[in-house]
């Protein structure tokens, strides 16, 4: 009886705990997100952790059709629309050719995007670069206070 008793209370308080987060976020409570992958701006910025082949070369890599491709490169390698981002240094915009996002610690993991909303966080534990989502901007900040504005027509470093 004691343990259908305590099993009942753990069931109670999980409950209670599920729906305390469900209404902090149905009432605008904004939140913050470490997803390998995600998009904001109904999808028109995506970004992520980068993937790396060198160990502590972690950095944020996101893309926009509003990011423009970097100068002198060759035009005839790869995509433009990217731009990274470390802990240190200012942002680098890239032409990029594959896919280049991490893809999480199992081979197939899916690589759909977590989308974010107004208010919402992004920051990811030993990456030193934060991402907050504006209205109509994502921006993005190291903490060395280097970053770029991501907005649907425009991009700007700083």
């Amino acid at each position: 009886m004691a343990r259908c008793l305590a099993t009942v209370g753990m069931l109670a308080v999980a409950l209670v705990m599920m729906t305390i987060a469900s209404v902090g976020h149905a009432s605008g409570k904004h939140r913050e997100s470490s997803a390998l992958l995600w998009s904001a701006l109904d999808g028109k910025v995506r970004c992520g952790l980068a993937n790396l082949a060198a160990p502590g070369q972690d950095r944020l890599l996101c893309f926009a059709r509003s990011i423009p491709a970097p100068k002198n490169a060759d035009p005839s390698i790869g995509d433009p629309g990217f731009v990274y981002l470390k802990a240190v240094g200012g942002a680098k915009l890239a032409r990029i050719s594959q896919y280049s996002w991490e893809k999480g610690k199992n081979y197939g993991e899916s690589q759909s995007a977590t989308p974010l909303r107004v208010g919402d966080r992004w920051k990811r534990r030993g990456l030193g670069v934060t991402c907050g989502i504006k209205e109509r901007a994502v921006r993005c900040r190291n903490e060395a206070g280097h970053g770029f504005i991501i907005r649907d027509d425009s991009y700007r470093a700083f």
